[in-house]
């Protein structure tokens, strides 16, 4: 039997993975995205259709539960997205950096 919990998982999946989806189709993002992100959203499904899966995930890394083994990969995968974003964030305040420094030589220029 389904339970309340499972459909509104997959309620927000289809959701989530709809966005995503949709971007890719307008050319906001690329299908690697949309790679990335069903395979994710693909796990997360199966983990709350068949709960005993994390159980052997669990097993196997030798955690004790496995809500425990899934919450630790969400872990993982959300500090690895943060260290991402923020080295965009850099990449992109040295880009706009370097701009404004060009705009302004070239401002400078002109007035000469």
């Amino acid at each position: 039997m389904i339970s309340g919990v499972k459909i509104i998982t997959f309620l927000f999946i289809f959701f989530a993975w709809s966005r995503i989806a949709i971007r890719v189709k307008k050319g906001e993002a690329r299908i690697a995205e949309l790679v990335s992100w069903s395979i994710i959203w693909l796990v997360t499904g199966v983990a709350a259709m068949y709960p005993g899966t994390t159980d052997k995930l669990a097993k196997l890394l030798g955690v004790g539960r496995g809500f425990d083994a899934a919450v630790f990969f969400a872990i993982l995968i959300i500090f690895y997205s943060i260290y991402r974003i923020y080295f965009k964030l850099t990449q992109i305040e040295k880009d706009i950096t370097k701009l404004t420094r060009e705009l302004a030589l070239r401002e400078a220029e002109k007035e000469e």
